[in-house]
């Protein structure tokens, strides 16, 4: 009959749509699936702090001592203390956040340029996990 048009029910999608959103459907299960397995399960280790010398350099104002602080844990640390003595002279400065296997680079600036790595003792003051 020319007058009568017949509409197409969503019973009528090609195969080849089904397939695709089944795939689709199936991958986000098992992704939702996965970040729970690692919530529920996952060991995550403390912030595991090391501080190491990289350079001192000797200028006209003194001599500044670049550092990297390595995090060697899982989790994150924030308000990351570092100290440095040398002789008398004591310094130290603050990273904001070093994140999880994360490094992290500062100086200290000292105004005697007579600075040894040898005789220079860096360490770790404190942190939080944020």
């Amino acid at each position: 009959m020319p007058g009568t048009t017949k509409r197409k029910s969503a019973n009528d999608r090609p195969l080849v749509e089904w397939i695709v959103g089944g795939i689709a459907c199936v991958a986000i299960a098992g992704l939702v699936g996965f970040l729970v397995f690692q919530a529920l399960t996952g060991d995550s280790r403390p912030p595991r702090l090391s501080v190491t010398v990289e350079a001192v350099e000797r200028g006209e104002s003194g001599a500044v001592v670049r550092v990297a602080v390595r995090n060697h844990g899982d989790r994150a640390a924030a308000g990351v203390t570092v100290h440095a003595v040398d002789g008398g002279a004591e310094r130290s400065i603050e990273f904001d956040y070093v994140a999880g296997h994360a490094v992290r680079h500062g100086a200290f600036v000292f105004p005697d340029a007579d600075i040894a790595p040898d005789r220079l003792a860096v360490a770790i003051g404190g942190f939080v996990e944020p």
